[in-house]
């Protein structure tokens, strides 16, 4: 069987999780640190159990990264700011796990929304791939502090302008215009995308509305 394949759980809780003293927690991915080609990762169809799949020079990295009713919330007030804004009006849009080539292909970074101009969407049509501008990732209580640094100066050296890091635990969001360059938005606080979108910024509070 091909690393890739996903087995069918024989019991009706997947062979991923576990219980203990009636709760369940994620274990270790099968597929973590497995080597693959570029071309296969992305031909690849990941299995449905609470994880994100990236892909960092040959090898499968996975991250607990279930999305929660509260998280699936925060995009959909972010995207919803989105839409009322000239962006939109010229067809540019914000996209939900969108799967990142970073470097020429060394990389591949699954981002939880991205930016995407019309003039992207028009070249990844004809095969191109589009470097977003604009990045947010919405963080929750499974993600490792070192892979959320690590990720951050990925998108930077990529060419990213903008990142924001949304903490729904928190009610707070960075906005990083550099890895060293951050502003903490929070309450009645403004969150701005500039200058990679110098047109759209949101309150805080509107972001975990």
């Amino acid at each position: 069987m091909s690393i890739l394949q996903a087995k069918k759980p024989q019991r009706r809780i997947p062979s991923d999780f576990v219980t203990r003293n009636g709760t369940m927690r994620l274990v270790r991915s099968r597929y973590e640190g497995k080597k693959i080609s570029l071309e296969d990762f992305l031909a690849w169809e990941p299995p449905t159990d609470g994880r994100k799949y990236e892909w960092n020079q040959g090898v499968i990295e996975t991250n607990e990264a279930s999305i929660t009713f509260k998280e699936t919330i925060i995009a959909e007030n972010i995207i919803f700011a989105f839409d009322q804004t000239i962006y939109r009006q010229q067809r540019d849009v914000l996209l939900s796990e969108v799967n990142i080539e970073l470097f020429g292909g060394a990389k591949i970074r699954r981002s939880d929304i991205a930016y995407i101009s019309s003039v992207q969407r028009n070249e990844a049509k004809i095969g191109g791939k589009p470097i977003p501008s604009f990045v947010i990732e919405i963080v929750s209580t499974h993600d490792k502090v070192n892979g959320i640094k690590e990720k951050l100066r990925d998108y930077f050296a990529a060419g990213v302008q903008v990142v924001w890091y949304v903490y729904p635990n928190y009610e707070e969001v960075e906005v990083y215009t550099a890895p060293g360059n951050i502003a903490v938005c929070k309450g009645e606080m403004r969150c701005s995308a500039a200058p990679a979108l110098p047109e759209f910024s949101m309150k805080a509070s509107d972001v975990f509305a």
